[in-house]
Parts: structure tokens; C-alpha cells; sequence
């Protein structure tokens, strides 16, 4: 949010977030965090009492009462009941989410596409390689990877995204008028090339 090249320069983690307990105080790290509790507690609510549902219905239709020891049946319908009930509860409890959608849907469809591409392209690879190692060490490694890849490629966009919708806020002035080009054009004069990467290491931790 500033504006002054010369505070720019200074920024980091740390920085940045001492600059938040002294001007806000600590509890300022969970502003907005109210929106989100709006969503995710009716979600989550219905999400596992639902699945609870799901799961012994299924189980019925396939008489796994009687039959316990067919474990691969009963991954499968749990994670069958896990989905349906993922669908439920995101139907119920789509209205709450869809202001927050629509203020982040502009990176998602870029980041997602990227991260499964070079998800499944890293695995393949390290699969063809190393065919011993280690199924679950492959997957958190190349998740990781291809989260880093999107994150880097979409970050400049997502932040020309949130600079453009935070800027004027507490009454200060506005400052990309021209649009979205305009607004990258703006930052790289002002920041340099770099500043389009400004705060990608807490995107990197997330």
C-alpha cells in the first residue's frame, strides 16, 4: 500500500510486520478474518455432519457393515462421502462465498492450470527416474514445486490486482488511474522490475 519508493526499498516480513503491531496493534493481523469465520464455520459444520450422512449411506447400499475388511471399498466411499459432501456444503454455503470469490477469481484459473501442469509433469519425470521412491515424498515435493511456479507467475498480476482495489483506501490518494497496463507500467517505473515480486516470500511460505 505505499506509495514512496524509498519505504518500498525497506520492506521485508519483518518490517512490514512490525509496521502493523506498532500503527494497528497486534490484533490487526486478523482484520477481515471475521468474513472468512462468516464462511468457513457454516462450512465446515455442514461439510462433516453431512459426510457423516453420506458415509453410512453408501455403506448400506454396499453392505459394508458386514464387510469391513475390504479396506480399498471403504477408502472409496470415504473419500466418494468426502466429495459429496464437499458439493453440499459448498451449494449451502456458496452466497457467503461468492463476494471473496469474485475479488479473487482473477488468479485463479491462471494458477490453477500452472500448478497442475507442472505438478503432473514433475511427477512423471521423477516417477520415470526414480520408480522407487517414495509415492508420498514425490507428491509433496512436486506440489510444492508447482505451487512455487504458479505463485511466481501469476504474483505480479494478483498484486497489480490487490493494489488496484486497496488504492484509495483510509482516504488516501489514488494512484493507478490508467487501467491495468497503465498500473504495471506505473509500479515498474516507480519500484522497478522487481517490485512486481514484492512480498512473494509470504506467498511462497503459504
Amino acid at each position: 500500500m505505499h506509495t514512496d519508493a524509498s519505504t518500498l526499498k525497506r520492506a521485508s516480513i519483518w518490517h512490514e510486520a512490525s509496521c502493523i503491531i506498532r500503527e494497528e496493534g497486534f490484533k490487526a493481523f486478523w482484520k477481515g478474518n471475521i468474513f472468512t469465520i462468516a464462511h468457513r464455520l457454516p462450512y465446515s459444520a455442514v461439510n462433516f455432519y453431512v459426510y457423516e450422512h453420506y458415509k453410512k449411506f453408501l455403506q448400506s447400499i454396499l453392505g459394508l457393515e458386514r464387510h469391513r475388511e475390504n479396506l480399498g471399498t471403504d477408502v472409496s466411499v470415504r473419500l466418494l462421502g468426502g466429495g459429496m459432501a464437499g458439493v453440499t456444503a459448498a451449494s449451502v454455503t456458496y452466497p457467503l462465498d461468492l463476494v471473496r470469490t469474485r475479488l479473487a477469481a482473477q488468479g485463479v484459473g491462471p494458477s490453477i492450470a500452472i500448478s497442475f501442469s507442472v505438478y503432473e509433469t514433475s511427477r512423471s519425470y521423477w516417477q520415470s527416474e526414480r520408480p522407487n521412491d517414495s509415492s508420498a515424498l514425490v507428491g509433496l515435493a512436486c506440489g510444492s514445486l508447482s505451487g512455487i511456479a504458479s505463485s511466481t507467475v501469476t504474483f505480479p498480476l494478483d498484486l497489480v490486482r490487490r493494489r488496484m482495489q486497496l488504492e484509495g483506501a483510509a482516504g488516501q490518494a489514488r494512484v493507478y488511474k490508467t487501467g491495468l497496463v497503465g498500473t504495471f507500467r506505473h509500479i515498474i517505473k516507480a519500484e522497478g522490475l522487481h517490485g512486481l515480486y514484492r512480498g512473494i516470500l509470504p506467498e511462497y511460505f503459504k
